[in-house]
């Protein structure tokens, strides 16, 4: 699309709807999609728009990024599904679960986000704070078929990438001490020589792979406010959710180039 401008973006999506409405709609997150004639645009259809985005030097690849949290297990499921390039040989798309500890006070309570939702379900919310860049290297394969005692999400969250699910050594020794069997992770051994796949020249040899996304908007910690009763004496409540984005890095190893295309120089 040659024009960014507003009108432009509903011109095409017009067009794409001409034979049908899509289930659900993924973004960039850009001005023109969280415009106001757009999300008008979706609900004479009954979508909603899911802001997900992937962040490529010099090459954006289309994504579906979903975050599922067990509070319990201090465990976060990050599922990425990437679009191939059937043109290079790879399949129609690929999935990649990132599987981390969720550490105290990184999200809030889901009874929280619920309230949020049912209160301004419409409202397009803007992140109050950016939280950085996080760089993880993600070290260990996680027994897809074994890892239902760690959480009984992954069977379904992580579906698409049964041979692509990953953890960090340091997060594994956390959940063993919690009781969680060891058999399900597998530490991947990797020679310091081995390339990161954007310079490798080989497209059919190992290399470290680098994926990169932002959670634009979640909810990270709860607002409280202040008041004084009649006697002068002050006290705190309740008032609101404040929200944050977050960007990851994940290096992770890959058998062949190829299952890392979008990790290369142009």
């Amino acid at each position: 699309m040659k024009s960014t401008s507003l009108e432009k973006p509903i011109e095409r999506l017009g067009e794409s709807f001409r034979l049908g409405y899509p289930e659900e709609l993924v973004s960039d997150n850009g001005p023109q999609f969280i415009s106001q004639r757009v999300h008008q645009l979706l609900e004479g259809a009954g979508n909603s728009t899911h802001p997900a985005r992937y962040i490529s030097p010099g090459r954006m690849f289309c994504t579906d990024n979903e975050t599922f949290v067990k509070l319990s297990q201090d465990v976060k499921i990050i599922r990425s599904l990437i679009l191939g390039e059937l043109e290079r040989g790879q399949k129609q798309f690929q999935g990649l679960c990132f599987i981390t500890r969720l550490h105290k006070n990184e999200i809030i309570p889901s009874e929280s986000m619920a309230k949020l939702r049912q209160k301004n379900p419409r409202t397009v919310r803007v992140a109050e704070e950016q939280r950085g860049l996080e760089h993880l290297y993600m070290d260990v394969a996680v027994n897809y078929s074994r890892a239902n005692p760690l959480s009984v999400h992954i069977n379904n969250v992580c579906a698409e990438a049964m041979d692509a699910v990953y953890a960090r050594e340091s997060d594994v020794k956390h959940w063993m001490e919690k009781g969680i069997e060891a058999s399900i992770f597998e530490i991947m051994p990797v020679s310091e020589d081995v390339p990161r796949c954007r310079v490798s020249p080989d497209r059919w040899k190992g290399c470290i792979c680098r994926y990169e996304l932002c959670i634009e908007w979640y909810p990270c910690f709860l607002k409280y406010c202040r008041t004084k009763d009649p006697a002068g004496k002050t006290s705190s409540y309740k008032c609101g959710i404040k929200s944050c984005q977050k960007c990851s890095q994940f290096d992770f190893y890959v058998p062949q180039k190829q299952l890392c295309l979008w990790d290369e120089d142009i």
